[in-house]
């Protein structure tokens, strides 16, 4: 972001839709921000650029969007696709990851929350859309493992639930296991 070259006049992106498989609801977004970003390097001086995108979703409509730099069309049709399946900004997603050094203890620690968020959710069963436990997709990390707990709620509910969310996972902690509580998560490996 923010590099100039003059006399770049081809971008090639290989394997552009790569991104566009992660299981996370922001990805499309970002695959449409990475492709019109490399585009944008292209033809930047007076001569003329071309970019090229090797794709095995042609049709995708965030890749014909991004091909045609049309961001507003690409708004239109991604907050769409959000509210159909009820993704933030029309609900809110809170992860909570759990990571230790010893096994057994993160999943004593997140069993735990788990069993009090499952009371919280029976108490306020209005407010959750979702609430589950599982092992993150990257499964150590600087040997560390790792555990998470999503939810899902509904938005008119989270400003009200999300604090007593905060209380129960910082009521008491095991030594030796980080927890993290995150709002509308960056991404969820």
């Amino acid at each position: 972001k923010g590099h100039d070259f003059p006399k770049v006049t081809l971008v090639g992106i290989l394997d552009g839709d790569q991104s566009l498989h992660h299981d996370d609801y922001m990805a499309c977004e970002r695959t449409f921000q990475l492709i019109t970003q490399v585009a944008g390097r292209s033809g930047r001086s007076q001569d003329a650029g071309r970019v090229v995108l090797q794709t095995y979703t042609p049709n995708h409509y965030c890749l014909s969007f991004a091909a045609k730099q049309d961001y507003a069309g690409f708004y239109r049709r991604e907050i769409s696709v959000r509210e159909t399946a009820g993704f933030p900004p029309f609900t809110e997603i809170v992860r909570i990851l759990y990571q230790g050094e010893e096994e057994k203890a993160c999943i004593d620690e997140l069993t735990e929350q788990f069993a009090r968020l499952g009371s919280l959710r029976a108490q306020r069963a209005d407010a959750f859309l979702y609430l589950d436990k599982m092992r993150c997709p990257l499964k150590r990390a600087e040997r560390k493992f790792r555990f998470q707990i999503l939810m899902k709620l509904k938005k008119q509910c989270a400003e009200e639930i999300i604090p007593l969310i905060y209380q129960i996972i910082n009521e008491k902690q095991r030594s030796g296991v980080s927890v993290f509580a995150e709002r509308n998560p960056q991404n969820l490996s």
